[in-house]
């Protein structure tokens, strides 16, 4: 029941959490989702995971109580610098609710095991894959495509089941570094099985071939300028994740193999797509509106300190507060900086999670890269490398203002757990299973002798 269930909200995510301006019926069935796994996990907890969840609903709570205060905070500032504001309280609870779905898959994570988790990394990559065929089919369709779901999106660009090029760049090399760390482990698994020939290795390894060119293709033609740039990471990433491999088994052939179809494949993608990456870095980056956005929400935040301005307020925060020289026909729902976003949302106590955060990264990477931890979580390399990737991302845009995304962020974070270890049978049942083996009777067995060769045997015997 739990494996189904994560299944069924990873998919739910998938299809309806691209956007990040919700409408009326998904964004309730996607809190609805997350809710439904979440109860569906804490039926079946461990200790361990229950604290880890406890705590972010714990934070998420506190955030909900401080509300009030940071609301009334944002209309004073503003009202002090002359402008108006109306802040709406129910977007930060919409806000915190969003992040049920993230919050079940986390926790469902951390207390997989590896086999479990090896099936949840494969249908992420699956779904990876759905959004990349989508996305050259509205290319293929052109700008009036009716595969495009979301009317406020970019039409002549492939954006799959999301309403952004940007989001839809970031969950391809983040299916690649994903995808990478589970075909090795296909890999492994199959040159571990000695029924299985030589061709089924061979197979596996072109189609791996083959997705790593159609997810580079399909990152570049999302004309992202940032992603086009944490591609050339994550290409490296993935191909670092395959000599790590190597360097454990390096006997295993396949992975070599691997490696060089990898490579190949990387250095022919690169060269098809350097046109389009030439002529996207034509524009003159500094005559972007991301630029006055930054310098002007940089400002505020010092004057919004030390409580900031509340949660999901700065689309009416910047509105009143935006110079009269950066007045455009559009506005500016984001700040095309996470960081920088959050910060001036919720203050200190933002700056003191995103610390917390850092430093357990910091951490738990160093030890899945230079430790003993990665032994037996195979996905935790490449799940920290993702993580790394929107991480630095979330700099120059909001990859994880969506549900997908969130969601894809939240599984790598599980994957730097350790997996629990499997239960092992209890004293009953192994004592049970002992007395359901037949036993002959004593009066049928014979008593040991020791061989005779002079013995007497039948005529018929000899």
């Amino acid at each position: 029941m739990g494996n189904l269930a994560v299944c069924c909200v990873l998919v739910f995510v998938a299809l309806f959490g691209g956007g990040t301006h919700s409408q009326l019926i998904v964004e309730p069935a996607l809190q609805l989702s997350g809710a439904f796994g979440l109860a569906v996990w804490i039926s079946r907890a461990s200790a361990r995971s229950a604290l880890v969840v406890l705590a972010v609903l714990g934070s998420c709570a506190a955030a909900l109580g401080l509300q009030s205060l940071l609301s009334t905070a944002a209309v004073q500032v503003v009202s002090d610098l002359g402008g108006a504001i109306a802040v709406r309280t129910h977007l930060s609870q919409v806000a915190v609710l969003s992040l049920l779905p993230a919050v079940a898959l986390v926790a469902f994570v951390i207390d997989a095991q590896q086999d479990m988790r090896r099936r949840v990394v494969g249908l992420l990559v699956a779904l990876v894959v759905l959004n990349l065929i989508l996305g050259l089919a509205q290319l293929a369709q052109g700008p009036a495509s009716r595969l495009r779901f979301y009317d406020e999106t970019n039409p002549g660009d492939a954006v799959g089941l999301f309403a952004n090029r940007n989001h839809y760049a970031a969950l391809l090399y983040c299916g690649l570094i994903l995808g990478a760390g589970y075909f090795i482990a296909r890999l492994n698994e199959t040159s571990s099985l000695q029924k299985l020939g030589s061709s089924r290795q061979a197979l596996e390894i072109a189609v791996g071939g083959v997705l790593v060119i159609l997810l580079i293709a399909g990152v570049v033609a999302s004309r992202s300028r940032t992603a086009i740039l944490l591609l050339m990471v994550a290409t490296a990433g993935a191909a670092l994740v395959i000599v790590r491999d190597i360097s454990r088994n390096h006997k295993n052939t396949s992975n070599w193999i691997a490696l060089g179809v990898g490579v190949a494949a990387v250095v022919l993608a690169i060269f098809l797509g350097l046109g389009a990456v030439a002529a996207r870095f034509e524009r003159d980056p500094l005559g972007d509106d991301r630029v006055a956005i930054f310098a002007t929400t940089w400002d505020f935040v010092w004057r919004a300190l030390p409580f900031g301005t509340g949660l999901a307020s700065f689309e009416s925060v910047y509105t009143a507060i935006e110079a009269r020289q950066d007045l455009a026909p559009t506005y500016a729902h984001r700040a095309h900086n996470d960081w920088l976003e959050l910060v001036l949302e919720t203050g200190v106590v933002g700056v003191a999670a995103m610390v917390g955060f850092l430093a357990w990264f910091v951490i738990s990477s160093a030890r899945v890269w230079f430790g003993s931890r990665a032994v037996g979580n195979e996905f935790a390399r490449p799940a920290s490398l993702a993580i790394l990737l929107l991480l630095i991302h979330s700099f120059l845009d909001y990859p994880l203002r969506t549900t997908m995304m969130q969601s894809v962020f939240a599984i790598c974070c599980g994957l730097l757990f350790t997996p629990p270890r499997r239960t092992e049978r209890s004293r009953d049942a192994a004592q049970h299973q002992m007395e359901m083996v037949p036993v002959r009777p004593s009066a049928i067995v014979a008593e040991r002798r020791p061989w005779q060769t002079e013995a007497h045997w039948p005529e018929d015997w000899r």
